[in-house]
């Protein structure tokens, strides 16, 4: 049973809620001209007199990439932006033997062991990314995408006017306007760095620099010369991540202090991210795009996980903000360094981006249950239950998942992304100093 603490805090919390919903709300600053996309830079929500949602977001940033005149992206990253490599891998784990009801046992046991049951680790396999309800909404149905539909970096592509960006691993796909490298569950560390800190990786083992290795190889397997390839991306953009949360998140359930990860992780993966920046660089990248961390618990996996811990949850706020502060300090020395004259690096704020989609989802008056989830009905839950998660047998998508920030406690539904990335695209698109005009 909750203590009394615990009740005041969520009271508090709750009322907190009550006050931002009742707040005034002041029209966007709008700069369009003629034909050219309506400007929203969000910048409203952090005012003092309390925060401010976009009341006309439809309208906002659209096709605002395509002033960039990107003819490529590269992606990089996690579950935040894999759209089907993941599901392509061959398994360290008997994946292809195993049902996907013992997969999800195996996989949210190994959360569930570790946050409430305090038992050792054991290896997990990814959960059925391949499978409905997973891709409920995207056109071509399940594709690996963990969501209903299209993910933030569907959403860069469409903005920019370019085709959804194909999986590395799909046989026979066009690579022509930019591949994407992502595989949920990877980390910014290599698997043997991990593994010198007592962690393991138990998703994958397709790190940072393994999908760098992807791209080198595709690189090279083209027919230019390395001084063509060079050339040729000039007008592409690399999303480099977001890279750490997955480090971030094994360190905790493996019994790694706030104060150890924040020691000796935190540089190593900074460090491990702007070696990463170097070599597609020095592969004639131009433009690229270095997200940060939203903190993960604030999704209801770990609401739910650590009901009642809200030490937890202000602690792991903090690692996410000096995860950020030491990646914004990395990339501010890159772009002053000499030896980088025609690179830009930008500093992705997905931290801000993710409190402008919980704040609009507010206003909006959003769900804050998980879209595809099976948990009782005591609040504290989020329609969530950690041994039957989305994918299970039994567990279906809700109605309307437009309704709903959080599609199964770990990843956001398809609304939420497209939220996020009305405020990343402008972002991205000041950052880089993309003209104004067509």
């Amino acid at each position: 049973m909750a203590s009394s603490s615990t009740k005041s805090m969520i009271a508090l919390f709750v009322f907190s809620l009550l006050l931002i919903s009742n707040a005034s709300f002041a029209e966007p600053p709008s700069y369009s001209s003629g034909d050219l996309p309506r400007l929203c830079s969000f910048d409203d929500l952090y005012k003092p007199e309390g925060y401010q949602v976009f009341r006309h977001i439809d309208t906002c940033n659209v096709g605002l990439l395509k002033l960039c005149k990107l003819n490529q992206i590269y992606q990089f990253g996690d579950s935040i932006s894999d759209v089907g490599n993941l599901i392509r891998e061959t398994p360290a784990t008997p994946l292809a033997r195993a049902s996907i009801g013992s997969l999800l046992t195996d996989y949210y046991g190994f959360i569930l062991d570790n946050l409430i049951r305090g038992k050792p680790v054991g290896a997990a396999t990814p959960p059925p990314y391949a499978r409905l309800p997973y891709g409920s909404d995207f056109p071509k149905g399940p594709t690996g995408r963990a969501s209903n539909g299209n993910l933030l970096t569907d959403f860069y592509a469409m903005d920019a006017g370019l085709p959804l960006l194909p999986p590395f691993k799909k046989y026979g796909a066009d690579f022509s306007h930019g591949v994407n490298f992502a595989v949920a569950g990877s980390t910014a560390l290599p698997w043997e760095a991990l593994a010198a800190l007592n962690i393991s990786s138990p998703i994958t083992n397709s790190s940072l620099s393994v999908q760098l290795d992807w791209m080198s190889a595709y690189f090279h397997s083209l027919p230019n010369n390395m001084n063509q390839r060079s050339a040729g991306l000039e007008n592409a953009l690399f999303m480099m991540g977001p890279f750490g949360g997955s480090d971030y998140h094994h360190a905790l359930f493996q019994g790694k202090s706030i104060h150890e990860i924040e020691t000796t992780m935190v540089p190593k993966i900074v460090d491990a991210i702007m070696s990463a920046v170097r070599r597609v660089v020095s592969m004639g990248a131009k433009k690229v795009v270095l997200p940060g961390l939203y903190t993960i618990f604030r999704l209801p996996v770990y609401r739910t996980a650590f009901y009642g811990n809200f030490n937890m949850w202000e602690v792991n706020n903090d690692l996410a903000i000096h995860h950020n502060a030491q990646l914004i300090k990395a990339i501010n020395k890159f772009n002053q360094e000499a030896e980088n004259p025609n690179a830009v690096v930008v500093y992705g704020d997905y931290f801000s981006a993710y409190e402008a989609l919980e704040n609009y989802s507010v206003d909006a008056g959003m769900d804050l249950n998980v879209c595809c989830g099976s948990g009782g009905t005591e609040d504290w839950r989020y329609n969530l239950d950690l041994t039957r998660m989305c994918g299970t047998d039994g567990v279906s998508g809700c109605a309307e998942p437009k309704k709903h920030v959080s599609w199964d406690g770990e990843n956001l539904t398809e609304e939420a992304y497209r939220i996020m990335a009305k405020y990343m695209v402008y972002r991205i698109f000041t950052g880089l100093q993309c003209p104004y005009s067509y």
